[in-house]
């Protein structure tokens, strides 16, 4: 098995906030998963049991082969002369460890209309959207939404999205429960590190008056965001955000590795 790098200095923030740090293992091509926001509470138990058809609230995700191959010149082979290439396993190894980071970085960052299909949430809609239905088996369903337009990060603006998120409710109107600020992450890329630290954590405005905001969230700045500059998320932790599923570990394969090395699986991953 490829040896997974931990490299110091490197941090898998996003995937440590937004999936818990946890990869969900699957034994088959497609796993199914209850969406459980549309899970509704308790209720007096009066007469016969209710039976909620989670059948019909279901996400299914398919597991994707990746791969990541390097070649070397036959006459370093054949002349002994594989000393330069004595880091590449490392370095392999090391954008393994990265790569659930780099999964989620680009489902972030193209989940918005703009970007097609490349990222769509379980309800079949953008990641990011401003209609996301309530109910999903209901057609006119209430609505909520998860994405702002022109939304510079501000004291207001944090203030209106905050408000948003809160009002979120399940299908029998209850609040999801979004309540708890030290589950709740201000993200954001390091060109905004001292925007929202002032937003959330300074006691009192510029203008003297109490920060209502302060202690609403936590900053985490998340370097990898640093290519869109103004482009800010709050977050609620206390449950996954995505869902990173693993049917295995990275392998290292390749002619010399395994007496069973078959070229076509090997190049095109057919038997």
């Amino acid at each position: 098995a490829l040896a997974l790098q931990r490299v110091a200095g490197w941090k898998r923030k996003l995937f440590d906030l937004l999936s818990g740090g946890k990869a969900y293992p699957s034994s088959a091509r497609k796993t199914k998963y209850p969406i459980l926001g549309q899970l509704t509470g308790l209720r007096e138990w009066v007469g016969e049991r209710f039976y909620e058809d989670l059948a019909r609230y279901v996400y299914e995700l398919e597991n994707k082969t990746f791969e990541k191959s390097v070649e070397v010149p036959v006459n370093d082979y054949q002349d002994d002369q594989l000393d330069a290439y004595v880091g590449i396993p490392e370095e392999i190894g090391r954008q393994a460890y990265l790569w659930p980071e780099d999964l989620i970085l680009q489902k972030l960052q193209n989940g918005t209309p703009a970007a097609g299909a490349s990222a769509l949430c379980f309800d079949g809609q953008h990641f990011f959207d401003t209609d996301h239905p309530i109910d999903m088996a209901t057609v006119g369903s209430a609505t909520y939404a998860n994405r702002f337009t022109t939304t510079a990060l501000s004291s207001a603006n944090f203030s209106t999205v905050l408000a948003a998120m809160q009002r979120i409710t399940r299908r029998d109107g209850r609040p999801l429960g979004f309540a708890d600020p030290s589950k709740r992450k201000l993200m954001v890329p390091p060109q905004l590190r001292e925007v929202a630290k002032n937003i959330v954590e300074a006691p009192y405005l510029a203008s003297g008056a109490t920060n209502v905001n302060a202690g609403e969230a936590q900053v985490e700045v998340v370097e990898r965001l640093g290519n869109e500059g103004t482009v800010w998320y709050l977050v609620d932790t206390s449950k996954p955000t995505v869902f990173f599923q693993s049917r295995e570990e990275p392998n290292h394969v390749g002619p010399g590795f395994d007496g069973s090395f078959d070229p076509a699986r090997f190049e095109r991953d057919v038997i």
